[in-house]
């Protein structure tokens, strides 16, 4: 495994009333690393608003490096439109169920363009066949 110390994650949607202290508690029984910030930005999933919650670790622990591996691994998957297994982590159960969040690797707002960019081009060989 890389030397890596330093990730980037987000939970692609979680409940508006969600708080910030609950977030920080949950990451924290999973010892992944030191959470030196975390940003709420207000989202629609669905036709539903919600929150985005970008996570940012230093400092990683094992826990945290092996969670980075699966999620870069899972990134390269979806790039490369591959079947992957979403990482979802429990917060909460009720009434007999997991209540979870899915988590991605954060990208930059750079990545971000070129893999819209990609998704288009994909678009349009797949509409022009």
């Amino acid at each position: 495994m890389e030397s890596i110390t330093e990730m980037s994650m987000v939970i692609a949607s979680a409940l508006t009333s969600t708080p910030e202290g609950y977030v920080r508690d949950v990451l924290a029984d999973l010892d992944l690393g030191e959470l030196y910030k975390v940003d709420m930005v207000p989202a629609h999933h669905r036709e539903t608003e919600c929150l985005r919650i970008f996570l940012h670790f230093r400092e990683l622990t094992e826990n945290g490096k092996s969670l980075y591996e699966r999620l870069r691994a899972n990134d390269e998957a979806q790039r490369e439109h591959r079947e992957f297994v979403p990482v979802r982590i429990v917060h909460c159960q009720r009434k007999g169920r997991d209540l979870y969040w899915m988590v991605y690797l954060a990208k930059t707002p750079a990545e971000r363009e070129t893999q819209m960019a990609r998704n288009d081009k994909t678009f349009k060989s797949y509409i022009e066949m």
